[in-house]
C-alpha cells in the first residue's frame, strides 16, 4: 500500500493524516458516475420502445418520463452494493405498470400498444439492467468508481470485515480506515481512531461511504442517529 500524503492539514481531522483522494471521472463521486449509467441504460431501453411501438407523439415522451419516475420512486436509481438485474425486476414492473396507467387514462384507445409498450419496456429496461451492471462491475474491480471507505463500530469483526470486502472488489469498497476497533489481525490502514472523530473526517471529504458495523454502544448508536 503506498503511503498515504497529506492534503491539507486544515481539513484533516486532529492526529490523521489525509491521503489523495481517488481521481474523480469527469469530477463526479462513483455513487453518481453509477447512477447516471443506469439511468442513462434505462433511457436507451426506452427510447427503442418508443421507436418500435409507435404510440402517440403526444404521450411517448411523458409516458417515458412517468416509467423513469415510478423507477426513482421505487428506488432503482438509490446507491447499492448488490448489483442485479433480477433484484430489479419488481420495481422494474412497477414502473412499467404504472407508465400503462398513464398511458390508458390519457387515452384510451391507444390501450392495447400500451400494454405492448409497458411488456416490451420491462423486458427491455432488464435487459439493459443486465449490461449496466457488467459495465459497473469492470468499473468497481478496475478502480475507477472506488467508494474510499471506513468502518465503525466493528470491534472484533474489523478484522473479517475487512477481509470480506478485499474479497469482493465487485463491490467497489477500499477500505481506508476502521474506527473504534483495538485488536489484532487489522492491516496497517491510513485511518484510525476514536469514533466520535468521525464527523471531522467526513468533512473532510476523505472518504465517502461510512459502514457501521456494530451498534451495541451509546457512542455508536449516536453515530447511526447522526
Amino acid at each position: 500500500m503506498p503511503a498515504p500524503l497529506v492534503t491539507n492539514a486544515n481539513d484533516a481531522p486532529d492526529g490523521w493524516v489525509a491521503f489523495v483522494p481517488q481521481r474523480r471521472l469527469l469530477g463526479l463521486r462513483a455513487a453518481t458516475v453509477e447512477t447516471l449509467i443506469r439511468l442513462g441504460f434505462d433511457v436507451a431501453a426506452l427510447l427503442v420502445v418508443v421507436a418500435l411501438v409507435r404510440p402517440l407523439a403526444s404521450l411517448a415522451i411523458p409516458w417515458a418520463l412517468v416509467v423513469l419516475v415510478s423507477f426513482a420512486a421505487a428506488g432503482l436509481y438509490g446507491r447499492r452494493l448488490r448489483l442485479s438485474a433480477l433484484d430489479d425486476i419488481p420495481a422494474i414492473l412497477l414502473g412499467s405498470g404504472v407508465g400503462l396507467a398513464a398511458m390508458s387514462l390519457a387515452h384510451g384507445p391507444v390501450i392495447l400498444r400500451a400494454a405492448l409498450g409497458a411488456a416490451l419496456a420491462a423486458s427491455l429496461v432488464i435487459l439493459g439492467r443486465g449490461c449496466a451492471y457488467l459495465v459497473l462491475r469492470h468499473g468497481r474491480r478496475s478502480g475507477v468508481l472506488r467508494r474510499d471507505t471506513v468502518l465503525v463500530g466493528t470491534r472484533t469483526r474489523a478484522a473479517e470485515l475487512v477481509g470480506r470486502i478485499e474479497a469482493h472488489p465487485e463491490s467497489g469498497l477500499r477500505v481506508r480506515g476502521v474506527l473504534g476497533a483495538r485488536q489484532p489481525g487489522l492491516p496497517d490502514l491510513p485511518i484510525s481512531g476514536s469514533v466520535g472523530k468521525l464527523p471531522g473526517l467526513i468533512r473532510s471529504g476523505i472518504v465517502d461511504t461510512v459502514i457501521v458495523g456494530d451498534a451495541s454502544s451509546k457512542e455508536e448508536r449516536r453515530v447511526i442517529e447522526a
